[in-house]
Order: C-alpha cells, then structure tokens, then sequence
C-alpha cells in the first residue's frame, strides 16, 4: 500500500470459488483509522470475484466503479466497510496460471490511479504470488518429510518383531543341535512353521510398502 501510495489494500488467499473460506488481510493508513478493526467473510458475488476469474488487473475511478453491472455496493456491509475512492485490484496467479487470490487498492494519497499504479501492482501481485506458493511447497515438503520419518518408524518396528522371531527360533535350533547333536523332529517342524509364519508377515510388509 505504501509503496505505491493507497490508503487502503487488501490482499486474499482463495482456494477456487471458495471465497467463504478466503483469508484476507487489511492495511490501512490513519485516514482509516477507524476501520482497522473491521474484518467481514467475502460473499464471493462482488466486483472481485471477476479479476480472479478472468486473470487480469482492474483499474477503476470511483465513477467507473458504481457504475460498473457487477459493482452492487457493499450490500449487508454498507454500514461498517470503509468507503472507497477508485479502485485497483491485481490477481495472484499461480505456477498453473490458476488464481489463488488479489490485492485490491483504493483512495490515492493524490491524484487518480494511472497506468504505471496498475504496472506496479500487477509486478508486486506477481512476487506475492510466488511467495505464497512457495511457501505452500516448503510445508507440503515438510508434511512429506514427517510422513517418510513416519513410515521409516513404523516399518523399522514392524519388521524387527518378525525378525526376532527368526533370529529367536534359529538360535534355539542351533544351540539344541549343538548340545544334543540330535533334533526333535516335531519340534523341528514347530519352529520351522514360526519361522515360515514370521518370514511370510516380513514379506507382507515390505508388500505394503512398496
């Protein structure tokens, strides 16, 4: 807002046509002082909605804007939101040249909105955007990294306890072969079968795995 000199701007995240859900934030100069508490639930049937659709920057005077189909005031929040004067809005466009959100900007510190405004806001839209997304992929790289360690942990657990089976009824077969020099053939096929069983689970898992 103030690097191109606005009293007001509005920056929000929106996920499709959700606008009940976006996330808005206000920044106001102390000629709005008064409304900086102001917060209100997108209704998603404002001008707005037509800068995510289409893509492209909005640049309008006051005039222009009350005169504008798909201007309809501020309908439930006439009496609270702060009034405008002119209007700039810039969409945030994703990797996949899908929209994720705008800026709006209104009430010049001097003169109307121009062309070069319009430039600026569209460059500055643009580095938010690549900010936001980036910002999403470190923490789905996060929630990625957590879910491997995750993995690693549950699967490092699971395929011990079979293996200690393995390794528990081959050790007892060994050591009573040594000592006796001679296997009980029933107890042989007992532990054979276990060690079948846990070898078969082992298996299942890394299955599960791959």
């Amino acid at each position: 807002r103030a690097i191109i000199g606005w009293h007001q701007a509005v920056t929000s995240l929106v996920d499709g046509e959700r606008w009940e859900q976006a996330i808005s934030t206000l920044s106001l100069s102390n000629k709005y002082a008064a409304w900086r508490s102001y917060r209100a639930t997108a209704s998603g049937q404002e001008i707005y909605t037509i800068v995510c659709r289409e893509n492209r920057a909005m640049r309008l005077t006051q005039a222009e804007l009350e005169a504008h189909p798909a201007w309809r005031g501020f309908s439930a929040e006439a009496g609270r939101h702060p009034p405008l004067r002119g209007w700039l809005a810039a969409p945030l466009i994703g990797r996949e040249r899908e929209s994720i959100g705008l800026i709006q900007l209104s009430d010049k510190y001097e003169g109307e909105f121009t062309a070069e405004d319009e430039a600026i806001l569209v460059q500055l839209a643009q580095l938010a955007a690549v900010a936001v997304e980036n910002a999403r992929l470190y923490r789905q790289i996060q929630a990625a990294v957590r879910a491997r360690d995750e993995v690693i942990s549950v699967v490092s657990h699971d395929l011990k306890n079979p293996l200690g089976v393995i390794k528990g009824y081959a050790q007892q077969l060994q050591r009573r072969a040594r000592r006796t020099g001679m296997l009980d053939l029933a107890r042989v096929d007992d532990y054979a079968s276990k060690i079948d069983d846990a070898a078969t689970r082992m298996m299942d898992l890394l299955n599960d795995v791959l």
